[in-house]
């Protein structure tokens, strides 16, 4: 037997062991007693080693189960495909690890997909003339089966799902609904499989399910405008307005049709956002010259016409859509009720209702409601108030909701307008510890106890503040000034804030 990685350690402890054996031995008066002694180590130490003999089997053996369990070639990172359907849903699918793939492993999936049913997978689906239909139907196409239809079945071998589908001719196969205990779809080692096959979460895969049993759909392959106009939503979710009309404006150039139509509708709303509204008007304009029916670009329209205070042209451009181009649509109906009445009414009643929505503690549908007060409202001096009220309970809402980056870019808006507001200053002062931005978030702090010494959430949050940035070796942003006295912390009061009623 040649020696175990685990022997050198296992005889090294043997030999310790015996040791004090042996020196019993020598000590010991009767013969007989010694015998025993030595034979009993002797024992001991043979019973030593071939736990360690065992041990390290196990170790060897777990180490060859997890490259087996990776296979030749795969990695942790798996192949992510990116699809979109013919009405409209994207979809992200992982690529098992089998299967002859093309260049590109998403083509695989692109074209006419087709619900499988797993019974079609039976050698007796032959009998069934209805089960012959649908295996028929999905010859050429993309498969989509259910994992769950599979294990009623009783089915647990994925080479033979393959090979089933592959007997049919079908172009590829989505398997929906593969759970984590399954792991990914792996063969084991030896077995073969061509058909390319990849993995559709639940949610997305039954929502692909729903769509083809109302009608045909097609597969194809996420372009540079999907990944732009997805790229585009999360900044806006963050409130990066500025950088989402960036990425859609340089996805502008390779767009046309329809698709052209929604980038530049959805840019316009981004720049709105970004207090561009002139800028938003020309590419809300630009929209509806190419489409005159989208009701989308009609409403970016208006909505940029509102910005900038020009009720009445909001108002014309409104009844051209309907009237010239029929469109209908229930936002433009909206839009022209509240153009019928003074920005300032219509403001103050969206941030009221937002104010309700805050106390019952219904933060998104608050936030919500301050949007479309914001909405409401052009910039102007005259509006500027009621602006910054609104800013800064959005503000509020975000952070109950943990948006930190939400909680800056609205509190600091908020500011801008109305200055040393302490009530919007301690939200983004909380919101900069919250992101580990303690210099900020010190700076707002001493701003607040400039103006109210004895507030006990600022003063605590000085103190933490001054203490992370001694700790990370950084620069009081006051450098070169007397630290001011911090008043004895008390606990800090985090209980929920009112909204401003301005």
């Amino acid at each position: 037997m040649q020696p175990s990685s685990a022997s050198p350690e296992g005889g090294l402890g043997g030999a310790v062991f015996l040791l004090p054996v042996f020196l019993l031995v020598l000590q010991s008066s009767s013969w007989l007693a010694a015998v025993g002694v030595v034979v009993l180590g002797c024992i001991v130490l043979l019973v030593v080693q071939h736990l360690g003999l065992v041990e390290a089997h196990l170790t060897a053996a777990q180490g060859k189960s997890q490259a087996t369990a990776k296979g030749p070639g795969s990695s942790a990172q798996k192949d992510i495909l990116e699809l979109c359907t013919s009405t409209g849903a994207r979809l992200v699918a992982v690529q098992a690890q089998w299967g002859t793939l093309p260049g590109k492993a998403v083509d695989a999936f692109v074209g006419e997909a087709k619900e499988l049913p797993a019974q079609a997978l039976s050698g007796r689906a032959q009998l069934d003339p209805a089960l012959t239909a649908r295996r028929l139907a999905a010859r050429g196409c993309v498969a989509v089966i259910r994992r769950s239809d599979l294990r009623a079945m009783g089915v647990s071998s994925w080479l033979s799902v393959v090979r089933a589908a592959a007997a049919i001719e079908v172009q590829s196969l989505l398997v929906v609904g593969v759970d984590e205990g399954l792991g990914v779809l792996a063969l084991k080692p030896g077995e073969v499989a061509e058909l390319p096959t990849a993995v559709l979460r639940l949610s997305e895969g039954e929502a692909l399910l729903a769509a083809l049993a109302a009608g045909q759909v097609h597969l194809r392959a996420v372009g540079a405008a999907e990944e732009a106009l997805a790229r585009a939503e999360e900044l806006s979710v963050a409130q990066r307005h500025a950088d989402a009309a960036s990425t859609l404006a340089e996805a502008l150039a390779s767009a046309e049709g329809a698709t052209a139509v929604t980038m530049r509708t959805r840019r316009a709303t981004a720049l709105r956002l970004d207090g561009r509204a002139e800028e938003a008007l020309e590419e809300a304009r630009q929209a509806v010259s190419l489409d005159p029916e989208s009701a989308d670009g009609w409403v970016a329209v208006v909505q940029a016409l509102r910005s900038l205070g020009q009720s009445e042209e909001g108002l014309k451009a409104a009844k051209q859509a309907v009237e010239l181009y029929e469109v209908h649509d229930a936002r433009l109906d909206e839009l022209v009720s509240e153009l019928s009445r003074s920005p300032q009414e219509v403001g103050a009643e969206h941030k009221e209702q937002g104010n309700e929505h805050f106390k019952a503690h219904r933060f998104p549908e608050a936030k919500a409601a301050y949007t479309a007060a914001l909405e409401a409202l052009p910039h102007g001096k005259e509006h500027d108030e009621l602006r910054a009220a609104c800013l800064g309970n959005r503000a509020g809402c975000a952070q109950q909701l943990h948006d930190w980056d939400a909680v800056i870019s609205d509190a600091t808006q908020a500011l801008a307008l109305r200055a040393g507001n302490t009530k919007v200053l301690l939200r983004r002062a909380l919101a900069y510890e919250a992101v580990e931005r303690y210099a900020a978030a010190l700076n707002d702090a001493r701003e607040v106890l400039r103006q109210d010494p004895r507030n006990p959430q600022a003063n605590g949050l000085q103190h933490r503040a001054g203490i992370a940035l001694r700790d990370l070796g950084l620069p009081d942003p006051r450098r070169g000034t007397d630290t001011e006295r911090i008043v004895e912390e008390q606990p800090a009061d985090r209980e929920l804030s009112p909204p401003d009623s301005a």
